[in-house]
């Protein structure tokens, strides 16, 4: 059985993605272990013999399934790759990032139950001149036990991103990223799928996503206080509407704690 499916949405790729294939092409994980589906979301050309050629360059070719749609947004992309991927597990890596040699061999290795999520180190990647700093994610992964941790209210920002991290495709089952999101769906999904989480696990350090930091990303555009508003008060709606689902499945304090984090947005 396939162990693991490496998910990279990507929309009008740039010379970023390069790096981020580059690094999986470096991975020590046996080939035969993992695949990689590419989603490119948006217009097919010229993107799509770009990315071909990339992956071709690296060699990652044997390695790759390729998905396409018109419907852009991160959201539907990474949807379109849960419905056809064979691993598993799964782990979600923006195609701006890149990945250590060991990333997917350390998380594989770091998994003990089917109600594991396990996170990994994150550095921050400075876009100019290549610098590494600090990452808030980086740090709540320094803040986790050895030996894990059940308490998710506890290490919540570890769950506010869907990237970093090895989840049972199991765990997620049926359920899917909300695509009427562009800001705040990775920590939603994480929410949606926390019921089935029993144990946040710790991969080695040596296991390190690399999160590049750039101003024309799609959490850094500008908005405008109405559109911050509106957005925070519909994610406000969807955490409730997760929650009342299943009541006593969900964790309360983990639910309040992100409907306050996206009303503070308002008001910051």
């Amino acid at each position: 059985m396939m162990q693991l499916s490496v998910i990279i949405p990507t929309y009008k790729p740039t010379a970023y993605v390069a790096d981020c294939l580059e690094s999986l092409s470096k991975q020590q994980l046996d080939r035969s272990q993992f695949e990689v589906i590419i989603v490119l979301n948006g217009c097919r050309e010229p993107y799509e013999d770009y990315l071909r050629s990339e992956v071709s360059r690296v060699g990652l070719a044997s390695s790759v399934v390729f998905l396409q749609t018109d419907i852009p947004g991160v959201s539907n992309a990474r949807n379109i790759a849960l419905n056809c991927a064979r691993g598993r597990y799964v782990t979600f890596v923006d195609d701006d990032d890149c990945l250590s040699p060991s990333y997917l061999s350390d998380m594989l290795g770091a998994v003990q139950g089917e109600h594991d999520v396990v996170v990994t180190n994150v550095v921050g990647m400075v876009e100019v001149g290549g610098a590494v700093c600090d990452d808030y994610i980086g740090q709540a992964y320094r803040a986790l036990p050895d030996e894990g941790s059940d308490a998710l209210f506890a290490h919540r920002s570890l769950l506010s991103s869907s990237c970093c991290k090895l989840i049972p495709k199991s765990l997620i089952a049926d359920r899917r990223f909300d695509h009427r999101f562009a800001i705040g769906e990775d920590a939603l999904f994480m929410a949606t799928v926390s019921d089935a989480i029993h144990t946040l696990r710790k991969a080695p350090s040596s296991a390190v996503y690399y999160r590049r930091i750039r101003e024309q990303s799609a959490s850094r555009k500008p908005r405008t206080r109405l559109q911050i508003a509106r957005n925070s008060l519909a994610l406000s709606l969807a955490y409730t509407m997760v929650y009342c689902s299943a009541p006593t499945r969900y964790s309360l304090p983990f639910f309040l704690s992100r409907i306050a984090a996206v009303l503070w947005w308002i008001v910051k």
